[in-house]
């Protein structure tokens, strides 16, 4: 800014200046999400507070900067004066899941960094006055087991090479890959979608939250025998188990069927008539089979 004086002859006269600077930082917040959920999934599991220390050394709340949720992924707190800061992420772990948290701050403003307690210290001043708050938050699914017995009872010669199992994860078929004959483990890329018969049969690395079906395919025993099938004491030849977290531990599963042969016997019955008089009245004629 620039005026004019006008002096006279011999006159003099004093210009001064006065500059006021007013302290204006600012801190972005940004949250990363890796691994098996996305940002907009867990964005509403997610709060952050600012805090800066007083001259106490008391750490105190920034009015209208406290349990901030995010709506696109980043926060931008403006107008903030110099001194020591504090960024705290609330996050409450979805079930199912395990939750790691990292958190960088760019540039450093020789920050403390406490990834277990979700927290970032740093100080604004004039050499770092609008740095990024990193968080990052990486969650995995956590997995189960499901055990599948089978129990025979009357069983013909070969009934275990007919009898085959597939599971479902809600509606989806689910696929595994053979560790041994009585192991099978969850794989969306395996190559097994129906497991062969044992007696005993262990399904691990299922994902936790989802419900599972398990259906048997006793096979086909056309004309020689009736099959009757329970699984998990209830009539059918499908039992669903939800697995999910449920204070801190996901629950294992349990399917057990068993299957009842009952052979179908056929009795041919042929009746031949010799002196048969004319118009003799057969319709009387009845046959008892007993055991």
């Amino acid at each position: 800014r620039s005026y004019d004086v006008i002096l006279g002859k011999d006159e003099t006269d004093d210009v001064k200046y006065t500059n006021t600077y007013t302290e204006n930082a600012s801190i972005k917040v940004q949250k990363t999400v890796t691994g098996d959920q996305t940002l907009d999934n867990v964005k509403n599991t997610l709060k952050f507070t600012l805090q800066k220390k007083n001259a106490n050394g008391q750490w105190v709340n920034v009015s209208g900067k406290t349990d901030i949720s995010l709506s696109n992924g980043v926060i931008d707190w403006t107008g903030l004066e110099f001194g020591e800061y504090r960024v705290i992420e609330t996050a409450t772990r979805p079930a199912n899941f395990d939750m790691t948290t990292t958190v960088a701050v760019n540039p450093s403003a020789g920050a403390t960094l406490d990834h277990n307690n979700k927290e970032a210290t740093f100080t604004l001043s004039a050499a770092v006055y609008n740095p990024t708050v990193t968080f990052t938050n990486d969650y995995t699914r956590k997995t189960t087991e499901l055990d599948i017995s089978k129990t025979l009872i009357g069983a013909p010669d070969g009934a275990t090479d007919k009898i085959k199992f597939t599971v479902k994860q809600g509606t989806t078929t689910a696929k595994w890959t053979k560790v041994t004959d009585t192991e099978y483990r969850y794989d969306p890329n395996g190559s097994v979608t129906n497991i062969p018969y044992a007696a005993n049969i262990e399904l691990t690395n299922l994902p936790a939250g989802f419900t599972y079906t398990v259906t048997e395919n006793t096979g086909s025993y056309t004309g020689s025998y009736i099959i009757t099938t329970t699984a998990n004491s209830n009539a059918g030849t499908s039992a669903s188990v939800t697995l999910t977290e449920t204070d801190g531990t996901v629950n294992t599963g349990d399917v057990d069927f068993v299957n009842s042969y009952k052979p179908i016997a056929k009795i041919k019955i042929k009746k031949t008539f010799r002196g048969l008089p004319e118009n003799a009245d057969t319709s009387g004629l009845s046959f008892k089979i007993t055991d």
